[in-house]
């Protein structure tokens, strides 16, 4: 909560001083002060974000990473590139919609990207590290996201004390073509190649 009291009105802000930019373009080309102006505002707002983003990662150190830590981190530094992109339209102006063209393609760009990335392995490989250096590490938290982070829970169960037994985890393989999909088709393998190569294992 604290985080996030902290970072979403940040990025709300920075929006409205984008919006603000786009409103007053039309009339930088008659006012090098404005565009000065309008220019320091937005490295101000690009300043502030990334501030935010240094106070969140902190308050990941100290507690953590979760599904929300990890969105408000993507969500700033998709901010940041759309004022990086206003910025760049006031030095060389481009067309009216430029901005809104390449900021959209970014944001598109992210989603897609986001669509082959295991954020529930990479929160728990995060976390896991965090019971390395003898940090608190939420294991209720871990064992609930679901069917993404079981490999990695499968990997690690013996190597911590993790207060909950396999079965909490609730996992259920693919049985038929209606439970497939990419993400728990590349958890049923990862998952087959650990129980293969623990003790006692068919070969």
């Amino acid at each position: 909560e604290y985080v996030h009291r902290g970072a979403y009105p940040l990025v709300v802000t920075a929006l409205l001083a984008g919006a603000f930019m786009l409103i007053a373009r039309p009339h930088v080309a008659t006012s090098s002060l404005l565009k000065i102006s309008l220019l320091v505002w937005v490295a101000q707002n690009i300043l502030l974000l990334c501030f935010a983003a240094y106070r969140l990662s902190i308050y990941i150190d100290a507690f953590g990473l979760t599904y929300l830590r990890f969105h408000a981190g993507l969500w700033m530094g998709l901010v940041v590139v759309g004022l990086g992109l206003v910025a760049w339209d006031l030095v060389r102006p481009q067309s009216q919609s430029w901005v809104m063209r390449w900021s959209f393609r970014s944001a598109a760009t992210l989603l897609y990207l986001a669509c082959f990335v295991n954020f529930g392995a990479i929160i728990t490989h995060s976390n896991v590290a965090r019971a390395e250096q003898d940090k608190s590490v939420d294991w209720f938290y871990l064992c609930g996201i679901g069917v993404s982070n079981h490999a990695v829970i499968y990997q690690i169960w013996d190597r911590y004390d993790v207060p909950f037994s396999k079965s909490a985890l609730r996992y259920r393989p693919i049985t038929s073509w209606r439970d497939w999909d990419f993400r728990r088709a590349q958890i049923d393998r990862s998952i087959a190649q650990i129980e293969q190569s623990l003790p006692g294992a068919p070969s």
